[in-house]
């Protein structure tokens, strides 16, 4: 007779774990926008880039209306952050935008900015939190920033879909080239993928910190 080779009980009981925490069931479908199908988020958390076209879209596109923006030093002293600013105030007036500046250490520490983002989030939604108020939907735009700083940002998506899988947050990579972004609403399942509308031409040269001599019309 052939040999049965049974399956490890202990290994597939934790397979079973972890798929029913982040099965589709429990994870929250994600809201679309009518208009081009990108999801809408309430607050977008990103990293300061030299291309802040990674941030600016998916801030515009995702309709936040708040964006927490992660700085290093050497990003403050090339005001990579006012460029992003500019460019979603020339879109979107009334958005907020919160500048967090890093130090060296944090920067370069994975682990230790994934706990910084939580921190950062958690402040956020507690100042949002009012009676009959839904919950607030985060959109973590790792993109942009140093390896270790999109790590960390990662790692922070990570246990906010673990802590909170019903709010829907989502991780969200911008390619601005193809005029695509891929998104994450489960860190163990493949993206979903969304076109980008048309920004304005004064959006982007700010973005890309480039003077627009074009007078509007």
């Amino acid at each position: 007779m052939s040999r049965i080779c049974r399956p490890n009980r202990r290994k597939a009981q934790a397979e079973a774990d972890l798929a029913n925490r982040f099965s589709p069931r429990r994870l929250k479908k994600i809201p679309m926008s009518d208009e081009n199908k990108a999801p809408i988020v309430d607050l977008l958390i990103c990293i300061s880039t030299s291309q802040e076209i990674a941030n600016v879209l998916p801030a515009i596109e995702c309709g936040a209306k708040k964006v927490i923006t992660l700085v290093s030093p050497f990003a403050q002293r090339e005001q990579w952050p006012d460029r992003m600013e500019k460019a979603l105030k020339l879109a979107v007036p009334t958005i907020e935008v919160q500048r967090h500046l890093l130090s060296v250490e944090q920067e370069t520490d994975p682990a230790g900015l994934a706990r910084l983002t939580e921190e950062l989030l958690l402040q956020a939604l507690r100042q949002d939190r009012a009676p009959g108020h839904p919950a607030m939907r985060v959109g973590f735009a790792w993109g942009g920033g140093q390896k270790p700083q999109a790590t960390g940002l990662w790692l922070a998506f990570q246990a906010f879909v673990e802590r909170f899988p019903e709010q829907g947050h989502l991780a969200i990579y911008s390619e601005s080239n193809s005029g695509t972004m891929l998104w994450w609403n489960n860190p163990h399942q493949p993206p979903s993928r969304a076109g980008y509308g048309n920004l304005s031409l004064h959006t982007r040269l700010a973005a890309y910190g480039i003077e627009d001599t074009h007078k509007a019309g």
